[in-house]
């Protein structure tokens, strides 16, 4: 196996602040904190769990992403993909930007690394 390439780590690094994102908006909808989500008590149950999951996924793809793995490298791939056209598709303010670019970030460095993922 070949040495791990730097922009494969600051990939990771990317990955684990989109998923502490995530977790940490899974919660404050969850707990009811958030100022301009309507007072629908299933949309806010459903957005939380669904960015629960976001985020507990991520923390599953940095875990499998340390080590070169086609179908981890696909499932991230996809992921990032997918999140940065529901933000394209979203009221965008300010924050949905940045974590838009948040997601831009790893999908680039993974699309970068792809032949040392798919070694």
């Amino acid at each position: 196996m070949k040495v791990r390439p730097l922009s494969v780590t600051i990939a990771l690094i990317f990955v684990l602040t989109c998923s502490i994102i995530w977790l940490a908006f899974g919660v404050i909808t969850g707990s009811g904190l958030h100022p301009t989500l309507p007072d629908n008590e299933v949309y806010r149950l459903v957005l939380s769990a669904v960015s629960i999951l976001a985020g507990v996924f991520l923390l599953l793809m940095v875990y499998y992403l340390k080590k070169p793995k086609k179908t981890t490298w696909y499932f991230s791939v996809i992921f990032f993909i997918s999140g940065t056209l529901v933000f394209i598709f979203d009221d965008i303010g300010w924050i949905d930007l940045l974590v838009m670019l948040m997601h831009l970030i790893p999908l680039v460095l993974l699309i970068k690394d792809r032949k040392w993922y798919r070694q």
